[in-house]
């Protein structure tokens, strides 16, 4: 009896599969050039993602939309994701204006010495964070 139970309820939500009209796929939002430094500043938006994009511009790398999404509450990771220095640089930019981050997980990114530097100087004057993961990098 348990499985008939279980059959009909498959092939009821088979059924209501094959009814629903189907939603056309989705095309990625394109790029936006984000407006230069001075511009940011002079009007006054200072978001952590713009600021990100301007630096991946300044050091000539593609912006990744998963970075900047991949804080959840006061916990920021990104472990294992292989980012590079340059990356981590850019994330830095973008970090240092956020409040209520306490844990920072940048672990097996291949970090190195200056991507290391440049996110402790982000963070030199947090008194918020109390963990950064920096293992299983360069």
């Amino acid at each position: 009896e348990a499985l008939f139970r279980a059959d009909r309820k498959r092939e009821e939500r088979e059924r209501k599969a094959r009814e629903e009209p189907k939603s056309p796929p989705t095309e990625p939002e394109p790029f936006v050039e984000p407006p230069d430094v001075p511009e940011i500043m002079e009007a006054k938006i200072v978001d952590e993602r713009i600021v990100y994009l301007q630096r991946c511009k300044e050091l000539a790398i593609p912006p990744k939309p998963s970075i900047v999404t991949r804080r959840r509450g006061s916990i920021y990771s990104m472990n294992h994701y292989g980012a590079g220095d340059k990356a981590v640089q850019a994330l830095a930019s973008g970090l240092k204006l956020i409040s209520g981050i306490k844990v920072l997980n940048l672990r097996d990114n291949r970090v190195g010495e200056q991507g290391s530097a440049e996110m402790m100087e982000a963070f030199r004057d947090n008194c918020e964070v109390h963990t950064i993961e920096l293992s299983k990098n360069q």
